[in-house]
C-alpha cells in the first residue's frame, strides 16, 4: 500500500494533511512567538543609528564591542526561547494528532519533563539539526538511520533505546532497492524543502537587490566614508577611526525594514514545523508496514 514511507509525494501529501488537520491548534501561537521574538531585533534595526552613536560614546570601542555584543546575545537568547516554545507546543500538537489522540498539551509538557526524553531529545536535535543544516553537501542522509528518533524518544518514552529503534526502522526496508528505506522519504522530503527555501530566498533577496541598484544611489557611499575618515584620521587614535566608520555605516532608522523583520520571522518556525510533520507521518506509517505496535506512551 502507498504511504508516507514509501515515497516522498506520499510524504508530502500526508505531512500537509497533518498540517492542515490541526492548524487551528499550533498556527497562531508559533506564529505569534515567532513575531514577539523577532520584536528586539527590529528595535535594534530601527534604532540601529542611534544605538551605535550611544555605545561608542565615553569608553571607546571597548564599551561599542561589548555593549553590541551584550544586546545581540540577548536579542538572540529572547528569539531562541520563544521560537522553542512554539516548536515544542506544535509538536505536541502535531504528534497527538498523528497519533490519533486528543489534543492534551498538558499531558505532552508532562511527558517532555522526563529527564530520559530530555537526554534523548538533546542527543537526537543535535544530530537532526546537524542533518538539516548541512542539507546543501548531503547532510540530510543522516537521517536515514535517525530520522525516527525525536518521534520515537517522545512517544515511546524509552531514552536513548529510541537510537537503535530509529536505526532498524529507518533502514528496513519496504520493497527492493536501497532507495526503499522506510526513512528515505524524511531524507528526500526534508532535503527537497531546505533547498525550495534557499531558492526562494535567493529570489527574493537578489529582487531586492536589483530594485535597490535601480533606484538612486546613496550620497555617501563606503569609499566616501573611508576617504572621509582618512582624511581626518588621528595616528595616535586608531580606535576613533573605527568608531567613525561604525557610526557613518549605521543604518537609517527605516520603519519599512523593521516591519518586514517582525512579519518574516515566523519563516524558519514554519519550516521546522514542516520538518517535524514529514517525521512524524513517515514514523506512523512505518510502524504500520513493519506491524509493529505503537508504543505506549510513558506514564
Amino acid at each position: 500500500m502507498d504511504g508516507p514511507s514509501s515515497g516522498t509525494g506520499a510524504a508530502f501529501s500526508s505531512a500537509f494533511s497533518l498540517l492542515a488537520r490541526s492548524a487551528t491548534s499550533w498556527l497562531f501561537p508559533v506564529v505569534i512567538l515567532a513575531c514577539l521574538g523577532a520584536v528586539p531585533e527590529a528595535y535594534l534595526e530601527y534604532h540601529a543609528q542611534e544605538l551605535v552613536i550611544l555605545l561608542t560614546g565615553p569608553g571607546g570601542i571597548d564599551l561599542a564591542l561589548g555593549g553590541g555584543a551584550l544586546l545581540l546575545l540577548c536579542v538572540l537568547l529572547g528569539q531562541l526561547v520563544l521560537q522553542l516554545i512554539g516548536l515544542l507546543w506544535a509538536f505536541i500538537v502535531l504528534a497527538d494528532v498523528a497519533a490519533g489522540r486528543p489534543v492534551d498539551l498538558r499531558a505532552g509538557l508532562r511527558r517532555t519533563l522526563s529527564w530520559r526524553l530530555q537526554l534523548s531529545w538533546l542527543v537526537s536535535t543535535l544530530i537532526v539539526g546537524s542533518a538539516t543544516g548541512g542539507w546543501w553537501m548531503g547532510g540530510c542522509l543522516l537521517l536515514l538511520p535517525f530520522g525516527f528518533a525525536v518521534v520515537d524518544a517522545y512517544e515511546a518514552g524509552s531514552g536513548l533505546g529510541a537510537f537503535g529503534r530509529s536505526v532498524r526502522m529507518g533502514l528496513t526496508k519496504a520493497g527492493g532497492g536501497d532507495l526503499s528505506r522506510l526513512a528515505w522519504p524524511i531524507v528526500t522530503a526534508s532535503t527537497a524543502t531546505l533547498a525550495g527555501v534557499w531558492l526562494i530566498s535567493c529570489g527574493l533577496s537578489c529582487a531586492g537587490g536589483g530594485l535597490l541598484v535601480g533606484g538612486e544611489p546613496s550620497s555617501e557611499d563606503l569609499l566616501g566614508v573611508l576617504g572621509s575618515l582618512a582624511s581626518g584620521l588621528d595616528p595616535s587614535r586608531p580606535d576613533q577611526a573605527l568608531i567613525g566608520l561604525m557610526r557613518a555605516l549605521a543604518p537609517k532608522p527605516d520603519l519599512l525594514t523593521a516591519v518586514v523583520t517582525v512579519l518574516v520571522a515566523p519563516k524558519t518556525a514554519l519550516v521546522e514545523v514542516l520538518l517535524m510533520s514529514v517525521q512524524l507521518v513517515v514514523y506512523h506509517d512505518a510502524l504500520r508496514v513493519t506491524r509493529e505496535p505503537a508504543p505506549e506512551p510513558p506514564a
